[in-house]
């Protein structure tokens, strides 16, 4: 996904490099989606989901349920493997790994982002791959497996 370059991506310290990163799109009863808001550069103010680097020796679906926890105290249920997604911008390159859940309680315990909010849809100031990918997210969230 390619788009207009941040202003503050100057300020990233992973600029030039790939860099593996995972997401969990978390959903309330409701088929309300949680999104966070960035504090820090690149992206400050824009509204993402929960989640970060992939550590060593970590698997994808743990490092989902870390990132969920570690920024919002949310412990996800049902948690569902989406997608891979590659972003590239100028010195940008992520490999974006979309998991999806659903959450019992609501009360989120913010760590490091400025608010949280639930979305039925996204406000315009969210990171345009993160708006990409919420009906990916809600569509395999709802979608059940099929026996065979």
């Amino acid at each position: 996904m390619s788009l207009k370059k941040p202003a503050d991506l100057h300020a990233d310290p992973h600029a030039g490099r790939i860099l593996p990163v995972v997401v969990i799109a978390a959903f309330n009863n409701k088929g309300e989606v949680l999104l966070l808001k960035r504090q820090k550069p690149p992206f400050s103010g824009y509204w993402e989901f929960a989640g970060g680097r992939l550590e060593f020796g970590e698997t994808l679906e743990a490092a989902a349920r870390r990132g969920l926890f570690e920024e919002t105290g949310l412990k996800p249920a049902g948690v569902k493997f989406v997608a891979v997604k590659e972003w590239h911008m100028p010195a940008y390159h992520r490999l974006v790994f979309l998991f999806a859940c659903r959450v019992k309680s609501v009360k989120v315990k913010l760590s490091e982002q400025s608010a949280y909010e639930w979305f039925r849809e996204p406000p315009a100031k969210t990171i345009p791959i993160v708006k990409a990918m919420i009906p990916t997210a809600r569509k395999a969230l709802l979608t059940k497996r099929r026996r065979k």
